[in-house]
């Protein structure tokens, strides 16, 4: 799965293209119709792994991306907030612990990291499975839907492949490190490197979720985004 997943990204026809509207993308990433395009892309990736495709989808149906990148941006967002449920008890146990360093402080600020922690991983986790899900069937309420998304998340295909997507995630991480200190040249780097190594991450979760028993994937229609958002 490791060599294909990073022989993917570059695998389309027009790869140079798909790389560098990619790149450009991450680079504006800040801007919220970027991100949320890029996250459309993903999931694109995600359902055309899971069909057995061999080839990256190009970046066309700008409107399509967007829709999907929206649907996808909710659902991103509502995990990540489970993980605020955390960060809320650590900073109230580190106000208590400045303002009066009792033990109660003391207990939130440790109950809090460790919340936060746990939550954070639990999101991190479920989060591409719930997108899989929505990219599957193009509603929102399919990233909720824990009657098909239980089963994937404990099985060890899934695992595997989460493992292996932090895995590139973190390569690219060190990658973008390495050039982090050139003024714009580091930027620029780490907004390409992310970007591949995200499509790379992203395809291990496709291969996991159309390889599931759950689910026949070549029973879903052939354009999820044409269908109307939950």
């Amino acid at each position: 799965m490791i060599s294909e997943a990073i022989d993917y990204p570059r695998s389309n026809e027009d790869s140079v293209r798909t790389l560098l509207i990619g790149g450009l993308l991450a680079l504006t990433s800040v801007l919220i119709v970027p991100a949320i395009v890029l996250v459309g892309y993903l999931m694109r990736v995600i359902r055309s792994v899971a069909r057995g495709e061999e080839r990256a989808p190009a970046f066309e149906d700008w409107e399509g991306l967007f829709r999907e990148g929206v649907r996808g941006s909710v659902v991103a967002l509502a995990y990540a907030l489970v993980s605020a449920i955390g960060a809320v008890v650590f900073v109230g146990g580190a106000l208590a612990l400045a303002g009066d360093a009792t033990a109660v402080g003391a207990v939130l600020l440790v109950i809090g990291g460790l919340l936060w922690f746990a939550l954070s991983l639990v999101a991190a986790y479920v989060t591409p499975a719930a997108l899989a899900n929505v990219a599957e069937r193009g509603r929102i309420g399919a990233g909720f839907d824990v009657a098909t998304l239980s089963p994937v998340l404990t099985s060890g295909s899934y695992a595997t492949a989460w493992i292996v997507g932090v895995g590139f995630i973190l390569a690219g991480g060190v990658v973008s490190g390495v050039f982090a200190g050139i003024p714009a040249v580091g930027a620029i780097v780490g907004a390409f490197v992310g970007f591949y190594a995200g499509v790379a991450a992203y395809y291990a979760i496709g291969r996991a979720w159309g390889d599931r028993e759950e689910v026949d994937v070549a029973e879903t229609e052939t354009d999820a985004v044409s269908r109307p958002a939950a």
